[in-house]
C-alpha cells in the first residue's frame, strides 16, 4: 500500500471519529472517550433559579438567597458517579495516598478510622457502586488522570462540576424539591427514609433508580459528590454564569446530593454542605464533568 493511500485511509478514519464525536456532543447524547473513561452525557445550556425556594420548609440559610444562573454553553456530565471499578483503574496506574483515615459512623459518632478506605468503607460494595472515602484532592487527581488518558494536559476538559452546574444538571429543568416532585416518595433514591432496600445500610449500584430528565442517575442520595467550589455559607455574591466560585474558604469545598446515610431533607436538590479538601468519608464520592470543545 503506497503512502498516499495510507494517508487517505488515516484521514478518513480521523474524519469518521470526528463526525461521531460531533454527534455525541449534541444535548442528550452520551459518549465514552476512552476505555476507562466514565460514560458522559451532554447537558444543554440554559437558565435556572438556584437555591432553596421560600416554600421549602426544610431550607437553610446556607441554601439562600435564590438567584438566577445562566449557563451559556452545553457541557458533559458523568451519567453516574465515579464507580469503584473506574477508580480502581486510576489507582492501578498512578497509585494512591499512603494513609487511609476514612471517616465512618461508629455507633454514636463519626470517627476517622485508619483501617477504612475506598476499598473497605465498612460495608459491602459491587464494582458498580460509587467509590467513597475519596478526598477532593484525590478526585482532582482522578480528573487529571482522565485528561492524560485522552492526551490532554493540566488544562484538559475533564474536571469536577461547579456547584451551579451540579444543581442545574440535578434539577434537569425541575423546580421541585426533588427532581421528581416535592415529596420523597418511595424507591426514588437511596437515603435514610427513601424506601429502598439499601436505605441507611450501604451505597447501591449506580443506576439502580430512574434517571432524571437529563439522563443522570443518583443525583439524589447514594453518595455525596464533591464540586469544585470553595466553601461559602450563603449564595450572596455567587457567580451567575455557572462558573465555580473559587474565592473564599478554599481549604473546604462544597458537596452536593446527599447520601444513603442521610435523611430526605438532607437529600433535597438545594441542600449543600462543605468538607475539608483532604476529608474522606464513607458517604462521600464524586462525579465528573467535561468542558466541550
Amino acid at each position: 500500500m503506497n503512502c498516499w493511500r495510507m494517508f487517505a485511509i488515516a484521514a478518513l478514519v480521523g474524519f469518521t471519529f470526528a463526525a461521531r464525536a460531533d454527534v455525541a456532543r449534541m444535548p442528550g447524547q452520551s459518549f465514552q472517550e476512552c476505555e476507562q473513561c466514565p460514560t458522559m452525557v451532554v447537558v444543554p445550556p440554559g437558565r435556572f433559579v438556584m437555591g432553596a425556594a421560600p416554600r421549602d420548609a426544610d431550607r437553610n440559610a446556607w441554601e439562600e438567597p435564590q438567584h438566577t444562573v445562566t449557563l451559556p454553553r452545553a457541557f458533559a456530565v458523568g451519567v453516574y458517579s465515579v464507580t469503584r471499578k473506574e477508580y480502581a483503574a486510576f489507582v492501578a496506574e498512578v497509585g494512591e495516598a499512603a494513609d487511609k483515615l476514612c471517616t465512618v459512623w461508629q455507633g454514636t459518632k463519626f470517627t476517622k478510622d485508619p483501617t477504612r478506605d475506598w476499598r473497605e468503607p465498612g460495608f459491602a460494595q459491587t464494582e458498580t457502586d460509587p467509590v467513597v472515602c475519596v478526598s477532593w484532592q484525590e478526585a482532582k487527581r482522578y480528573v487529571a488522570w482522565l485528561n492524560a488518558k485522552i492526551q490532554r494536559g493540566n488544562d484538559g476538559p475533564y474536571r469536577l462540576l461547579s456547584e451551579a452546574e451540579w444543581e442545574y444538571a440535578a434539577r434537569a429543568s425541575s423546580t421541585a424539591i426533588y427532581w421528581w416532585g416535592d415529596g420523597i416518595g418511595v424507591n426514588n433514591a437511596n437515603c435514610d427514609g427513601c424506601g429502598s432496600i439499601w436505605d441507611n445500610q450501604s451505597t447501591s449500584p449506580v443506576g439502580s433508580f430512574a434517571a432524571n430528565a437529563f439522563g443522570l442517575y443518583d443525583v439524589t442520595g447514594n453518595a455525596w459528590q464533591w464540586t469544585e467550589d470553595c466553601d461559602h455559607d450563603s449564595f450572596n455574591g455567587a457567580p451567575n454564569d455557572g462558573s465555580a466560585w473559587m474565592t473564599g474558604a478554599c481549604g473546604k469545598h462544597m458537596v452536593r446530593g446527599g447520601s444513603w446515610f442521610k435523611f430526605p431533607k438532607n437529600n433535597r436538590i438545594s441542600y449543600r454542605f462543605w468538607d475539608a479538601t483532604n476529608f474522606r468519608s464513607f458517604i462521600l464520592g464524586f462525579r465528573v464533568a467535561r468542558t466541550l470543545d
